[in-house]
């Protein structure tokens, strides 16, 4: 998993529906084998999030046969933890979350480039 994963086109589209001002270029993760990570405008819900954090992988509680992604990051407020799946499109993994309400099929995805 370490690498860099940069936004997605079609997400940069779609955030930009809703004012979230990011380019695959500018919104991506630095993930190193030893557990950290770095944000570059890491999106989380509508905000761009850039800083230091720490990842891990687990299985799903819900769905017992696939892992989910933990992302434990620090904002001025507080600390938070982002969760992102994994699926696999064209040969490529691709770590995705929910954009919004899981209802409306729209999705915040990267991929290792």
């Amino acid at each position: 998993m370490a690498g860099h994963w940069q936004l997605t086109n079609a997400s940069a589209r779609m955030l930009a529906r809703y004012r979230v001002s990011v380019t695959p270029t500018d919104s991506f993760i630095e993930f190193f084998a030893d557990g950290r990570c770095e944000l570059h405008k890491f999106v989380d819900q509508e905000d761009a999030i850039s800083g230091a954090g720490n990842w891990k992988i687990e299985q799903n509680p819900i769905q017992a046969k696939s892992s989910v992604m933990h992302i434990a990051y620090r904002t001025a407020q507080r600390p938070f933890v982002s969760s992102l799946s994994f699926t696999r499109r064209q040969g490529k993994i691709i770590l995705w979350q929910y954009h919004s309400d899981p209802d409306g099929r729209e999705y915040v995805e990267y991929e290792r480039k």
